[in-house]
């Protein structure tokens, strides 16, 4: 289990690192744009797939016959297309052209990512390799990063380090994908792909879920900064992105949860029980809260220039936010567990679409601070409805 783990930790960690490095050689301005551009990419990323790979692996979608990493390389790469021509002429139209600039120069890597990595972990998962996968990619997903880290100390340049970076990852993740392929599936499966395409589409209502999943996710970490952008500018975006960078750190702990107890509990196996569980993460997420204060307050500035002292103060009440996460992934299990995780996924959607009209509500009257209440206050009423409906549910 340590293995799948791996990727989960050292990932965000080295992102972290990078995010810090940039903030300090960058000005405000250019480290909001930075920001701004990387949630396009994890917009990219994330809705690329629509979620198939999710529904391919699910006890649904396993035994369709378009079921694949073939067809799921198909889709996801016309997706792909598609979003990144229109996120481009949108970026065209902004008149500081480091947005355009940015983003193409992370369009290999958002590919990598995005279809290959994903098609990958689809050939792995499908053959119930996921040690081997986790083992390889630990090993390759902080090559790209490290590359940006030292082309960017070397150079100084921040878009020829994303770009030199982005390069890495495409040509690593394709000699991958290239070693494990079954070319002889590819080749059947070319013959039928506008068949397949056909079948999937009209199958839309059964993996749409997983894809509503993903937005709802987006809703919490990724729209918000959208909406701060639009109404404070990139300078408070800035502030506000170096702040959430961190809370990373909680959601590698919420990572690691799942991975350790959805399988278990998915299978029967009589663990803690549910009061017990719930209460347990409740603890656990006072630890990451009080953990969190000790160190906005503390390590922060150490970090981060002068410019960014408010993000500290940000990243103490957005933290606030694990004293409910922690509990809702043990009842998020449940939901999975009871088959209700539809209910759950329309209720965090909604809940995810609240916590954006409150940001906009109050931003204009608190500043970026607003997102940072609107994100508590959400998933404060996700654990209290969540707490209730399993209530009626028993």
């Amino acid at each position: 289990m340590s293995l799948v783990m791996l990727p989960m930790i050292l990932t965000p960690a080295f992102n972290m690192v990078f995010t810090i490095m940039v903030a300090r050689e960058v000005s405000l301005s250019v480290y909001g744009v930075f920001s701004y551009v990387m949630t396009l990419i994890y917009l990219v990323i994330g809705f690329s797939d629509l979620g198939l790979r999710d529904y391919f692996l699910s006890k649904k979608g396993k035994d369709k016959d378009y079921s694949s990493a073939s067809t799921l390389a198909s889709f996801t790469s016309v997706n792909f297309i598609i979003l990144a021509i229109v996120l481009c002429s949108y970026l065209s139209e902004e008149e500081n052209s480091s947005y355009k600039l940015i983003f193409i120069s992370l369009l290999a890597e958002a590919f990598a990512m995005a279809v290959i990595h994903k098609s990958i972990y689809y050939v792995y998962q499908s053959a119930n390799k996921l040690s081997n996968f986790s083992k390889i990619d630990a090993i390759l997903r902080v090559l790209p990063i490290t590359t940006k880290m030292v082309f960017f100390v070397v150079a100084g340049h921040l878009v020829e380090a994303l770009l030199v970076g982005s390069m890495v990852a495409l040509l690593i993740y394709s000699l991958w994908f290239l070693k494990i392929v079954n070319y002889k599936e590819i080749k059947n499966k070319a013959r039928n792909i506008k068949y397949d395409f056909k079948i999937l589409i009209r199958d839309w209502k059964e993996w749409s879920l997983f894809t509503l999943s993903f937005f709802s996710y987006f809703l919490y970490f990724g729209a918000d900064k959208l909406v701060i952008k639009y109404i404070v500018g990139v300078d408070g975006l800035a502030i506000y992105a170096a702040a959430m960078s961190f809370m990373a750190i909680g959601q590698i702990v919420v990572g690691v949860l799942w991975s350790l107890y959805m399988p278990r509990l998915s299978r029967g196996e009589q663990l803690w029980g549910y009061k017990r569980f719930v209460l347990g993460l409740v603890a656990a997420g006072l630890l990451v809260a009080c953990f969190f204060q000790v160190f906005s307050s503390i390590v922060f500035k150490c970090l981060y220039p002068e410019s960014y002292d408010y993000a500290g103060y940000i990243l103490s009440i957005s933290s606030l936010y694990f004293l409910f996460r922690m509990p809702n992934v043990i009842l998020e299990i449940y939901c999975v567990i009871d088959d209700e995780y539809e209910r759950f996924v329309k209720l965090r959607l909604c809940l995810g679409v609240l916590s954006i009209i409150l940001s906009v509500l109050i931003i204009p009257s608190v500043g970026v601070i607003g997102a940072s209440y609107a994100l508590v206050l959400s998933e404060m009423l996700l654990t209290i409805s969540l707490l209730i409906g399993r209530k009626h549910l028993r």
